[in-house]
């Protein structure tokens, strides 16, 4: 449950950041936010369908 509200929260930064800043920039920067947005939520949803929580995160 932790993990889970981490990478919701983790995911809202990002997704924020990229839309108000819209110059954020280098490219390789949004590329990195994007990914990391990707991973976040399907962290999420892994551990929303009955997933392990990761210990020690």
């Amino acid at each position: 449950m932790i993990t889970q509200g981490f990478a919701a929260e983790s995911a809202s930064y990002f997704e924020a950041t990229l839309q108000f800043q819209p110059g954020f920039e280098p490219a390789a920067e949004r590329l990195q936010a994007v990914r990391c947005i990707t991973l976040l939520k399907h962290i999420q949803n892994e551990e929303g369908e009955g997933g392990e929580e990761t210990a020690g995160i």
